[in-house]
């Protein structure tokens, strides 16, 4: 019984990953779900939000969503491999990224 519990919340947490970042690349090519597949988790799901909520907010450009795709998870990928294994996304680049937007 535990062990179903167990397998069931992993499948429903996988789901949801996927779907986060489903809805972030929706309209790119694989690629860009291949980056940040190959990020780490929480900063991918991170990214994925960040980039849903700019789509509900502004209308961003295929071009935009795939440089932010882009940067955002080089910029993750070199900071974990770095001796701060803290969410880098979280504490530094949404809220840079979130002054930048309310100045226009």
């Amino acid at each position: 019984m535990l062990a179903n519990t167990i397998v069931e919340e992993k499948s429903y947490a996988l789901s949801y990953f996927d779907r986060k970042i489903e809805a972030a690349i929706a309209g790119l090519p694989r690629e860009y779900s291949k980056l940040l597949y190959k990020t780490p988790k929480d900063n991918a799901l991170k990214i994925a939000d960040y980039i849903i909520s700019l789509k509900t907010e502004i209308n961003l450009s295929d071009n935009y969503r795939k440089d932010l795709i882009k940067v955002l998870t080089k910029f993750s990928m070199f900071c974990c491999s770095s001796s701060s294994k803290s969410s880098v996304i979280n504490n530094v680049i949404i809220p840079c990224s979130k002054s930048f937007v309310q100045v226009f």
